[in-house]
């Protein structure tokens, strides 16, 4: 079965694999049908997934009409983004706050889960953020290869590496210029 997987960030910039969800369908993928169903209709996101109609879906993040923390979750499930350790807590919350909107449906969901996790990982020393790769089917996120040949490679560090992204700066800028 797939699994989600959160990382931690290291004092040293080095993400490192930091827990595991069951049934990736219960983390970006639940998040994306109970908003498409919303927000765009009845079967948006089986439709979408089927048609290279994602974008319509993913786009939702930027509709200002949207409570701003379905807006956060959505950009929680996307490529490369992290999150900062001052933010772990209000992740949690809006990850909470959209269970109670959308959970009742009784799907696989395992944000409860990650959102308990994001309020241990606040509680450590030497964490500077966390990360996701929302299935584990797909080639990590979070593994850096040289070149062509290189099969050894090594962990994503934020400090060296560029392709990571932060949420609350990313939602927080298209706020400000609403």
């Amino acid at each position: 079965m797939s699994r989600t997987t959160l990382y931690a960030v290291g004092a040293d910039g080095e993400v490192q694999e930091y827990a595991e969800f069951r049934n990736s369908h219960g983390s970006a993928g639940y998040v994306w049908r109970v908003m498409g169903d919303r927000y765009i209709g009845p079967d948006a996101y089986s439709t979408a997934l089927f048609s290279d109609g994602m974008q319509r879906l993913w786009d939702l993040w930027r509709d200002t009409i949207l409570p701003l923390h379905h807006r956060a979750v959505m950009l929680f499930t996307f490529d490369h983004v992290m999150v900062r350790a001052e933010d772990f807590v209000r992740l949690a919350e809006d990850m909470e706050a959209f269970v109670r909107d959308f959970y009742p449906d009784g799907s696989a969901c395992s944000l409860p889960e990650q959102a308990a996790t994001l309020r241990e990982m606040a509680t450590e020393k030497g964490i500077r953020g966390a990360c996701w790769q929302q299935t584990r089917v797909a080639e990590s996120l979070w593994y850096v290869y040289g070149d062509e040949g290189d099969d050894e490679g090594r962990a994503y560090n934020i400090d060296v590496d560029d392709k990571h992204w932060w949420l609350y700066e990313t939602l927080n800028a298209a706020v400000a210029t609403v």
